[in-house]
């Protein structure tokens, strides 16, 4: 893609969690040998994913970086170098996520961290409708 195409990203990157479901051990798909790139030790892949989302993001743009609750102290500092965190958001899912169900609780949901590349508003139109404030 060339330089400051894409208006959003919205990123599902690997964890870095090395998973592999069991459901998939008896699939003919040929993704039954995990995620790729979601070893242990994939900062540095995830880093030159998030240099190259920045380098094809416009000026004032957004970036939706899903991830796991325990993933966030190591992909917010990586997000970090090129962009300016605005807020973590919780997506509430309708269904249980699958894991290691017999020694911790299944989650409901997943982190996403939003951060912007420079600065826009979230709503641009109703920013303009909006009353003035005092400055007080």
């Amino acid at each position: 893609m060339p330089d400051e195409y894409a208006d959003v990203a919205i990123v599902d990157s690997p964890y870095g969690i090395d998973f592999h479901s069991n459901f998939r051990k008896v699939s003919s798909l040929s993704t039954t040998e995990g995620i790729a790139n979601d070893g242990k030790d994939n900062a540095g892949f995830l880093a030159e994913v998030i240099a190259e989302i920045h380098r094809i993001l416009k000026p004032n743009s957004h970036i939706y970086w899903f991830t796991r609750w325990d993933k966030v102290p190591e992909h917010q500092p990586l997000l970090e170098r090129h962009f300016s965190i605005k807020n973590s958001l919780i997506w509430m899912k309708n269904n249980w996520s699958m894991g290691d169900l017999f020694r911790a609780y299944a989650g409901q949901y997943e982190n996403i961290i939003f951060a912007q590349k420079g600065r826009r508003l979230l709503n641009e139109v109703a920013q303009l409708n909006a009353p003035e404030r005092s400055a007080a």
